[in-house]
């Protein structure tokens, strides 16, 4: 009821003060309407801008009343980030004395939006791998495009002079041109051909670096590549070819990583060393515990392996709260769900996916109750997410 209250008082707060704003502003406009600099050589670039932001608060604060579950918590959000979206883009068109940012900030809304729907919208869609992906990489283009329009509003043809040409619009464009191929590739990962899988697991992550990239690569062919031959013809060769070097060096330890990381120990041999260390109760049988645990990898089945970790923690004399702690991850762990409609290629996958990130929460649980107690730097490991990257990557 406090709370209630407490958000009633919010809201009349936001209205009065809207209704005050609003009115300043009406009459500054209509004042500001007979000078000369017009309305933008008065306070409007920041009245108006604070109005928006209110206003989206206002929204969230009606919202969180009346409606309940995920999706309020998306609109709610949506209203306070596009609240100030528009404040943004009002400041920006109202500066005074700035034309170029004038013109540019007519682009702040469109990204506004796509911001907007990436940050409140696409968790609901993102169980149905290849239509959001689709959409990701669109909203990537269009997002692109945009960006290079408003840049070159800013500067001639985009490019920023700082002693030599930097094309900053065709940087940030082919950077999301990198990003939008690398979503579309991706949804190689939902091949059954084991090349392509890794293919496009690779291009699934890290769509920043592949942003960086794509910056670099404009930069150095449009840019640095064309006024060195120019400036430094004889030096240039040598430069190019330690950076081809350079480059064949990054791709050697790449792949020797991966050959090693292919060599460490299985999941299944590690779990059994874990738990070799830690068992001194003879009536565990390596059979029921290897079904226990693939009762839970492959189908998420719980009680066998929680019985199978009360059990060994009560053996190692862990008080009930703490082995509470130490199983919380495989309690609290939810999958990807598998959507209504989906393609096969697309379940296959999201039950790997699932499987997988079983597999690293039941190898923390077990590193929990073998250090839990030993004076040797342990530290808890709740936060098995921190272990997961590629169950959280950015579609």
């Amino acid at each position: 009821m406090g709370n209630q209250g407490g958000k009633n008082t919010s809201i009349y707060i936001y209205i009065t003060a809207i209704i005050i704003l609003t009115v300043i502003s009406v009459l500054m406009g209509i004042k500001g309407l007979n000078e000369a600099g017009g309305t933008k050589v008065r306070l409007l670039f920041i009245l108006i801008p604070v109005i928006f932001v209110l206003v989206g608060n206002l929204a969230k604060s009606i919202i969180s009343i009346f409606l309940r579950g995920l999706l309020a918590q998306a609109f709610g959000k949506m209203s306070v980030m596009l609240g100030w979206g528009g404040a943004a883009f009002v400041f920006f068109f109202l500066l005074p004395e700035a034309d170029k940012i004038n013109k540019a900030s007519l682009g702040v809304p469109f990204v506004a939006l796509i911001i907007t729907f990436n940050s409140c919208f696409y968790e609901f869609i993102k169980n149905n791998i290849i239509f959001s992906r689709i959409i990701k990489a669109v909203l990537y283009f269009i997002q692109g495009f945009i960006l290079r329009q408003m840049i070159s509003a800013l500067w001639e043809n985009g490019s920023w002079s700082l002693g030599v040409q930097i094309s900053v619009g065709d940087m940030v464009f082919f950077g999301h041109i990198m990003m939008f191929c690398s979503v579309l590739i991706s949804m190689l990962e939902l091949s059954d051909n084991s090349f392509y899988k890794k293919l496009g697991e690779w291009f699934s992550r890290n769509l920043w670096l592949k942003f960086m990239a794509g910056c670099m690569l404009v930069l150095y062919f449009k840019d640095i590549r064309s006024q060195m031959s120019d400036s430094f013809p004889s030096l240039f060769v040598y430069v190019e070819w330690a950076g081809i070097l350079f480059v064949l060096l990054i791709i050697f330890i790449v792949a020797f990583s991966k050959i090693r990381g292919d060599r460490a120990p299985q999941f299944h041999e590690r779990f059994g060393k874990h738990v070799q260390e830690i068992i001194y109760n003879k009536s565990y049988e390596g059979r029921e515990i290897s079904m226990f645990l693939e009762e839970y990898v492959n189908r998420g089945e719980l009680s066998g392996i929680l019985a199978f970790l009360v059990g060994l923690a009560k053996e190692r004399m862990i008080p009930d709260m703490e082995t509470r702690r130490l199983i919380k991850p495989l309690t609290d762990f939810k999958g990807v769900e598998v959507p209504k409609v989906c393609y096969k290629s697309e379940y296959n996958h999201i039950m790997q996916m699932n499987m997988g990130e079983r597999k690293k929460i039941i190898e923390v649980v077990i590193w929990n109750i073998k250090n839990y107690g030993r004076n040797t730097g342990y530290v808890y490991q709740n936060e098995y997410w921190g272990h997961t990257d590629n169950m959280h990557k950015d579609y």
